[in-house]
């Protein structure tokens, strides 16, 4: 059977903001800050359908994964990354 499979990867730094919200104990840009609610309620969405389904097809597995982390590789001096949290 034909199916439709996809990768959704969005890895980018968003640096501290000092005039920001903050997020996660990190101040980011404002206008970024405010899209996070809708971006964390459709990759949850996305999560749940594409458990569904795999579970209802059988035999499939459900790779989709969604987290964040906390880093600190430009802080003088350097300090290791937080664990990386679900979305």
């Amino acid at each position: 059977m034909a199916g439709l499979r996809f990768m959704i990867v969005l890895d980018g730094f968003i640096p501290e903001s000092s005039t920001g919200v903050e997020v996660a104990g990190v101040k980011i840009p404002t206008a970024f800050a405010s899209k996070i609610p809708a971006i964390r309620a459709e990759v949850r969405s996305i999560k749940t359908f594409v458990g569904t389904m795999n579970r209802t097809l059988g035999g499939q597995e459900l790779s989709l994964s969604a987290k964040y982390h906390i880093c600190y590789h430009d802080e003088d001096p350097t300090k290791p990354c937080e664990p990386a949290r679900d979305i």
